[in-house]
């Protein structure tokens, strides 16, 4: 979600096309990030995760991390190759801006909607929260540390995560690293080290499974480590498999492998083996959808319109979503609602959610990150060259 949910993918027929995309894998983000917002409120309504529908779905994470490497390595391999042409080639800094504009409108926006959602949450007792459970000084210090997307000290009426103003960002911090690590390194790994990295990365995904118990832990200040196991291993299979140029065409991808993540998503627990499935989804399953996804250009028709929507929604969606999940969830606690209300507020909830991020996509995050880029355009061409990577 970019790579994570940020960001569309573009398309393989060639480098220089650089203004189409796979759209199918764009759809698959936006059917992961739905299903994200879905299992929010679901595992809120249902505390028992046995009857969370979507209990599986916080593996969307590792597909999205399998995303943001293919779709860097498509995007920027040539482009800081050294024998690209001087004209074409990007400087490291001017990867960094672009990058930045991609990423950083949304996590302003998202960040701002958390402390929002934190000072002025109507269900979380008589008393004022600032001044009481928490200083001024330190929330100041919370919300500016989330700007910079960097773990931030816990906060009351939360659930112990790093990033405690909007949880999932815990996942964009882990997008930032793998952009500093392709800049840095991935961009001229050749494919053989690729291939050992990938299988060193497996491993110790398996490991860590069979160790916690579990692959979907990481956004939480007891397990913060596991999310520095979580990245590796898809993030380099999505550039090992782009310049192996893996391309399978399946008629109808965008619904087939939407299933597929749905199946996946939706899957029934498995006892003792269900860590070791976690991880072998991740391993080998994950990687074969992408493989799928992106035999396929344009997806024509009402369902390429739904694709591309949902894929334009996504990163918007995935950033602008949990502030309201805790207030959701602030007001199931105070309330004590009866069923039928539960599930009216939670239909109203993920539809006004999905209304939201379109309107934050409109009218603020694509209008920005349009005028950023211009601006950046015309700086790059009033002052070329640069820093190389």
């Amino acid at each position: 979600m970019t790579a994570i949910l940020t960001g569309r993918t573009l398309s393989a027929s060639s480098a220089s096309q650089r203004g189409s995309h796979f759209e199918v894998l764009d759809g698959l983000r936006g059917t992961a990030a739905f299903c994200v917002v879905l299992f929010h409120i679901a595992e809120l309504a249902s505390p028992d995760a046995a009857h969370n529908l979507v209990r599986h779905t916080p593996l969307a994470v590792d597909f999205f991390f399998a995303l943001s490497g293919f779709v860097m390595a498509h995007a920027y391999d040539q482009r800081l190759s050294k024998t690209a042409p001087p004209s074409k080639r990007l400087t490291l800094r001017a990867y960094i801006l672009r990058r930045l504009v991609r990423l950083q409108p949304m996590v302003v926006m998202g960040m701002t909607l958390g402390l929002i959602s934190f000072i002025f949450d109507p269900f979380v007792g008589p008393k004022p929260v600032i001044g009481t459970q928490v200083s001024v000084a330190t929330l100041i210090i919370v919300y500016a540390l989330s700007l910079l997307v960097l773990p931030a000290p816990e906060l009351p009426n939360r659930f112990g995560e790093t990033h405690p103003l909007n949880s999932p960002a815990w996942s964009l911090a882990q997008e930032y690293i793998a952009n500093v690590f392709y800049v840095m390194i991935g961009y001229r790994l050749s494919k053989r080290w690729l291939a050992v990295l990938c299988a060193i990365s497996a491993a110790a995904l398996i490991f860590t499974s069979q160790h916690v118990k579990t692959l979907i832990l990481g956004w939480d200040w007891d397990h913060i480590w596991v999310a520095f196991v979580r990245l590796p291993y898809p993030f380099l299979v999505g550039l090992l498999l782009y310049r192996l140029k893996v391309r399978i065409h399946l008629p109808f991808a965008y619904i087939l492998l939407s299933l597929a993540l749905i199946s996946i998503f939706t899957a029934p627990n498995l006892g003792s083996f269900t860590s070791l499935c976690e991880a072998l989804c991740v391993i080998g399953v994950f990687p074969i959808i992408l493989c799928l996804g992106s035999g396929q250009g344009r997806v024509d028709g009402a369902m390429g319109r739904f694709c591309r929507l949902t894929g334009r929604l996504s990163y918007s969606l995935y950033m602008s979503h949990y502030p309201a999940i805790y207030v959701y969830d602030h007001w199931l606690n105070q309330r004590h609602p009866s069923d039928a209300l539960i599930w009216l507020v939670s239909v109203a909830l993920y539809v006004g959610l999905v209304v939201m991020a379109w309107l934050i996509t409109k009218y603020y995050d694509e209008p920005l990150r349009a005028y950023l880029g211009r601006k950046l355009a015309l700086s790059e061409a009033l002052h070329p060259g640069g820093s190389s990577p």
